[in-house]
């Protein structure tokens, strides 16, 4: 894996811009107007902001490295570097069955910034080397981007061959965001990144929450952190190549939820004991609800038929 240095991105006034800017819209896009308060007030200050934040990444750089050397930290640097603050919980009712999610934030605008600076740094290259049809938090590439493509490719080969759509197969990981280990993830992003700062502050953030512990390892990353998604599809990316070197052409994966076509069944099980075993790698399990079935399929009087499937909560229904 090719390696990145961005430590000098986390202090550059532009993207530390960049960064509150994306704060800001996310505010406005509240429904709460409190939050769009918060959201002027920080667009009205953004050059304090921006000081602010250069500020509490270069005393937390100098306190990172103290540390690592087993010196005190003096309190000058101590009270001027960035701490991750505490985060509150609340439940959602998502998707089309209404299922219950916790979502994690953070109140402190300080940690939303600092949040989305890592994002900003690293964005290009999580970007690198990742599956074209994954989507989810990637610009671009949202649920719009990924039914598109699946109603392009099923229209395309209903009209040129619609073997290579005879079967597919659908899954998602059980309890993805809740069951990412702290090292593997931690282990990952230093083999991408070679900057030490922007470890050190992606280990902080991923530390900042966890869903368990157990036998003292850490697992679990918040639903509601910028960081997340990002983490998740850069987790998973190499499941995805994996895949399509399996012989899969038409692959979606939105973060945790994947869909892929095939010409026999039998190509297609083999391919998800491809996936299973990738992420049983990762300490990753499939949800037992994952599916081969029968795509298109001819009927007794003659009629070409297929299964209806749902995916990122629209409906593909049946082939004619």
């Amino acid at each position: 894996m090719k390696s990145f240095n961005v430590d000098d991105k986390l202090t550059n006034p532009e993207v530390i811009r960049s960064a509150i800017f994306a704060v800001y819209k996310s505010l406005k896009k509240s429904k709460w107007k409190r939050k769009h308060k918060k959201a002027e007030m920080l667009l009205a200050n953004i050059d304090a902001c921006i000081e602010n934040t250069i500020i509490a990444v270069e005393n937390f750089e100098k306190m990172k490295k103290l540390q690592e050397l087993e010196l005190p930290v003096p309190d000058e640097i101590l009270s001027k570097a960035w701490h991750p603050k505490e985060c509150s919980t609340f439940v959602v009712k998502d998707g089309l069955n209404k299922k219950e999610r916790d979502i994690v934030s953070t109140k402190d605008m300080q940690d939303k910034i600092m949040h989305q600076l890592v994002v900003e740094a690293g964005k290009p290259f999580f970007m690198k080397g990742m599956y074209a049809h994954s989507c989810g938090s990637i610009p671009g590439r949202g649920t719009h981007g990924g039914v598109k493509y699946l109603k392009k490719t099923i229209n395309h080969h209903n009209k040129h061959d619609k073997s290579a759509i005879k079967y597919g197969a659908v899954g998602d990981v059980e309890k993805c965001y809740q069951s990412f280990s702290h090292t593997v993830l931690k282990n990952q992003i230093r083999k991408k990144f070679r900057g030490k700062l922007f470890y050190w502050l992606m280990e902080a953030i991923i530390d900042s929450y966890y869903y368990k512990i157990e036998k003292g390892e850490k697992y679990g990353i918040p639903i509601g952190f910028p960081t997340s998604q990002w983490l998740c599809n850069f987790i998973l990316t190499p499941i995805d190549h994996k895949v399509k070197s399996s012989g899969v052409k038409h692959l979606v994966r939105y973060v945790d939820d994947f869909v892929f076509f095939g010409r026999s069944k039998k190509e297609l099980h083999k391919v998800m004991a491809v996936i299973k075993e990738e992420l049983t790698g990762m300490g990753l399990k499939l949800k037992n609800i994952w599916q081969v079935f029968r795509y298109d399929y001819i009927d007794k009087k003659g009629g070409r038929r297929g299964r209806a499937f749902d995916f990122l909560g629209y409906r593909f229904s049946e082939i004619r």
